[in-house]
């Protein structure tokens, strides 16, 4: 059985294609050259900063190219295609114009690209100056996504990958990993439309996380089915780890608190971590460095914010790093906090970071997992900076209880979300989607 993974959001798809490798799968991953710099394998597999690399379509060196399973399809069509291309184009708009033509929605807001159109009919669609000409493109290079999908027995569709299968007639599972389906599967707009629909007609919709399965319910769907994340605890584990001596050579550092989360107040709530540090050092010792990520919209804000509190000598930035690097600071690190927003949900950084046996601060929705059957995690909970001083100064004052967390972290991660327990559940999820169990 060939099995395709398509799109590699965070670089799930490339993680899952290689475990089913390890058990001799023929299995591909067909993913976007010019997709965001984190879902490119080279991310998964690389051990350096960001620098000066691009974040889209970033120029790989001939060293670091991807595994011959890794193969690319470009969804985003550039240049328009010849006339040739554009009546093949029209004909897969002229179906995805039937799929589409009795549901309704709001009146256009902007032309960014069609797949952002909201628009009450196809009528109305095809008045609006430049539609049908960024239609014809969405459709010509989704054609070619299908193409490539008709090579496989199986489809595993990531992301938004469930709006081209649903065209390809081959079995597919879609995969949601987050805002795909909370967010952009409620959109009232083509996008939106045709992952609904992507999401309707798959064999399974895989569901991970509680926030994921609570969508699903909204979205009525009758064919899903839940399983755990899978990831690497042999690649995420604990080490000893240079880094910590190169963060402490210049300074007392007694312990270091690692944030790999963008800076976005909004979503991540970097504001509160950055309060709750400031009290950390006021009230314990002067021998605590946080560690924070140089990316996101707030940055300026975030080192704002450590101007005000008089804390910048003990809070220093990194770029984003590749995961090879930030298996390194994971185990460089303490105790590791992410996202105090509201996602509510553990993501696969979190995941990553307790399989290295790390204490983790972050926020999740007890309530969302009591309401599901999914195993809530052994983490510290917190979303206010009051909660979030609470469990660091609990666990600065005592290295025992640090400790322990970290196991507890190291544990579930292995018993819930390591590939070696689960990879057999996934391959009879194939075979039941392939029709041959």
């Amino acid at each position: 059985m060939r099995i395709g993974h398509f799109f590699n959001i965070a670089n799930i798809g490339y993680s899952y294609v290689s475990f089913l490798r390890k058990m001799k799968y023929d299995a591909e991953l067909i993913t976007d050259k010019n997709d965001f710099i984190m879902a490119h394998p080279q991310w998964e597999e690389g051990d350096f900063e960001l620098g000066d690399l691009s974040l889209f379509g970033p120029r790989w060196k001939a060293s670091d190219t991807a595994p011959p399973w890794v193969r690319y399809v470009a969804p985003n069509a550039e240049k328009l295609p010849h006339e040739r291309e554009l009546n093949k184009a029209k004909r897969f708009l002229g179906t995805v114009q039937i799929l589409l033509r009795s549901q309704r929605t709001k009146p256009v807001v902007c032309l960014a690209d069609v797949m952002r159109f909201g628009v009450g009919s196809w009528d109305e669609f095809t008045r609006f100056p430049g539609a049908v000409s960024f239609a014809q493109r969405w459709a010509e290079s989704a054609s070619h996504v299908v193409k490539a999908m008709r090579e496989y027995d199986v489809l595993h569709a990531w992301w938004l990958g469930p709006q081209y299968a649903m065209f390809s007639k081959i079995p597919y599972i879609a995969h949601p990993a987050g805002g795909d389906i909370t967010m952009t599967a409620f959109e009232n707009n083509l996008r939106g439309r045709l992952l609904r629909e992507g999401y309707k007609k798959a064999r399974f919709v895989v569901v991970g996380a509680p926030q994921i399965l609570e969508a699903s319910k909204r979205l009525r769907l009758n064919n899903t089915y839940q399983m755990n994340l899978m990831i690497d605890t042999d690649k995420y584990r604990p080490l000893q780890s240079d880094l910590r001596n190169r963060l402490g050579e210049n300074r007392r550092l007694d312990y270091l608190i690692y944030s790999p989360a963008r800076q976005d107040w909004f979503w991540k709530g970097n504001h509160k971590l950055i309060g709750a540090f400031s009290r950390l050092i006021m009230e314990h010792n002067d021998g605590m460095f946080l560690l924070l990520t140089e990316w996101g919209n707030d940055v300026h804000k975030s080192k704002q914010l450590m101007s005000k509190l008089g804390v910048e000598r003990n809070v220093g930035f990194t770029k984003p790093v590749a995961k090879g690097r930030l298996v390194r600071y994971y185990n460089a690190a303490d105790v590791v906090v992410d996202s105090l927003g509201s996602y509510g949900y553990l993501d696969m950084s979190m995941l990553e970071a307790m399989s290295c046996g790390k204490p983790v601060v972050t926020y999740i929705s007890e309530d969302k997992y009591a309401a599901s059957n999914f195993r809530a995690p052994p983490v510290l909970n917190a979303i206010t900076e009051e909660e979030v001083y609470e469990h660091l100064s609990a666990l600065v004052s005592d290295r025992n209880a640090l400790d322990k967390a970290g196991a507890m972290s190291r544990e579930y991660a292995i018993r819930y979300h390591d590939w070696h327990n689960l990879i057999h559940e996934l391959e009879e999820l194939y075979e039941l989607a392939a029709g041959r169990s």
